[in-house]
């Protein structure tokens, strides 16, 4: 990728981890780059060609994100702590989820959770204490990822609000199990 071609897509992909697809206007990143809009057009086309782009690059910060959960012992502090790290990453994942009504949207939030989910699932049951049942523990941690989606944006996306999340949920759960709940439900219907 050419220098100017990696402004605009680091650019473009900080615009929407804040404001979604609709912020990410070419003449807004043209000006904030002190660039001359046409560059925009002569590399990607269009603006789906430059969502393509951000897209690339999201899966590019994804890999990183997973080498190092990967190396991760533990959910709390740990994946938390890569969380925090990879925050414009992390919200560029609540946008794509937050608009899956866009095919492209969908399928690239889908790909970087099923890319991530066998190295967060295994944290993920460790810290619930409910190891033995990944496919529960999965749908828990996707209940778990919308909570924080709901509840966080750029500009407070904290250690101690993550923690606070994961500690509320962690006491959720402990809670159901204290009581006798049962925790094998049937899996719901993907939506």
């Amino acid at each position: 990728m050419t220098y100017s071609i990696q402004n605009w897509v680091e650019a473009g992909y900080e615009l929407f981890s804040v404001e979604g697809p609709d912020g990410v206007q070419v003449e807004k990143l043209a000006r904030n780059l002190g660039l001359n809009k046409s560059g925009f057009y002569h590399h990607f086309g269009d603006r789906e060609g430059f969502f393509n782009h951000i897209i690339q690059y999201h899966y590019r910060l994804n890999q990183q994100f997973c080498d190092e959960i990967s190396v991760t012992d533990n959910f709390n502090p740990g994946f938390l702590n890569l969380v925090i790290k990879y925050k414009i990453p992390v919200m560029v994942q609540m946008q794509l989820r937050n608009h899956s009504d866009i095919p492209m949207f969908r399928e690239a939030f889908h790909a970087a959770k099923k890319r991530n989910a066998p190295f967060i699932i295994p944290l993920w049951e460790d810290y619930l204490k409910i190891s033995g049942n990944p496919t529960l523990s999965e749908e828990l941690y996707t209940i778990f990822q919308d909570v924080f989606f709901m509840r966080i944006a750029n500009e407070y996306l904290t250690f101690k609000l993550a923690d606070g999340i994961a500690m509320n949920f962690l006491r959720i759960i402990s809670a159901v199990k204290l009581y006798g709940i049962k925790l094998n439900t049937p899996k719901p219907p993907d939506i």
